[in-house]
């Protein structure tokens, strides 16, 4: 058994732990997604609320379990209500995960991305060009909130594999934090161990909001609170929620995007710990 398999096999306990315990998550995301956000959350398991009013977003925040953050069709007043929020989940020791979407295409939202890194959460999400721009805090990168050209990589790239990894993982020991570098092969890291994960299908990448769902996952395993280590659990958060993500997806019966999204919810609500056993696919990579 390599160390992915034994790190999942720790994490996987946490899915019937959540589906029994529905944790209220408070998920902060784009409007182009948060709906399909909503429902896959509630597929899962857990309990969303999408409270996005500065006056009440920080009251919201502490009453969740996990706050998830996306920089997804930011707007002026959302903005300003996950910054109220993200202070106050941090002052209560509230899990918090944060998507770094787009950061590359813009001065605003790198500028708003350094304000949320400032609040320290458990987990930072971000395609190949996102992860580089916050790693390098430099100009435009990417091509929208999709990954560049010159950033993507895919199975069996094994150099430019290795190259991301290190790119997360020095993200990672900088922000004192874990980073999953979604793509083709997702990469998540906690700065000194890294786990290339493996499951998935080409088609997510043509659903929108399929990046800002599963940090909402993600952050619903994070909410189960399951261990003291905060690096730890935001690991094996992060890769359960991929995995479940990911193995539905592989297991859908889909013609083409639109009956992907929608089976895609049917499936999450389906998937069993033995379906994902089954499947998982991951190993660690050195860097």
């Amino acid at each position: 058994m390599n160390r992915a398999e034994a790190l999942f096999r720790e994490a996987l306990p946490r899915l019937d732990a959540l589906r029994e315990k529905a944790p209220l998550v408070h998920c902060m995301t784009g409007a182009v997604s948060v709906n399909f956000c909503a429902n896959a959350v509630l597929a899962l398991g857990a309990r969303p609320i999408c409270a996005e009013h500065p006056a009440e977003s920080a009251e919201i925040a502490v009453q969740a379990a996990a706050l998830s953050l996306s920089l997804a069709n930011i707007t002026e007043a959302r903005d300003s209500a996950m910054r109220l929020a993200a202070g106050a989940a941090r002052a209560a020791d509230i899990p918090m995960g944060f998507d770094a979407v787009g950061v590359g295409a813009s001065a605003l939202r790198r500028e708003l991305a350094e304000r949320y890194l400032a609040e320290k959460p458990w987990l930072i999400k971000g395609n190949a060009s996102e992860i580089r721009a916050l790693l390098l805090k430099s100009g435009r990168s990417g091509a929208g909130v999709d990954v560049g050209a010159e950033d993507r990589a895919e199975r069996g790239e094994g150099d430019k594999i290795l190259a991301l990894a290190r790119d997360a993982a020095a993200l990672a020991r900088r922000e004192d934090t874990v980073v999953l570098l979604s793509g083709a092969v997702d990469l998540l890291t906690d700065g000194a161990c890294c786990l290339a994960l493996q499951n998935g299908v080409p088609l997510l990448g043509k659903i929108c909001g399929s990046g800002c769902a599963l940090n909402c996952l993600s952050a619903s395993f994070l909410a189960l609170r399951e261990g003291k280590d905060k690096k730890r659990e935001a690991l094996l958060s992060a890769l359960l929620a991929v995995t479940v993500w990911n193995v539905s997806a592989e297991t859908a019966e889909t013609r083409g995007p639109g009956s992907l999204a929608v089976e895609l919810l049917d499936r999450l609500s389906r998937i069993t710990g033995a379906e994902l056993s089954l499947r998982f696919s991951g190993e660690e990579v050195r860097i």
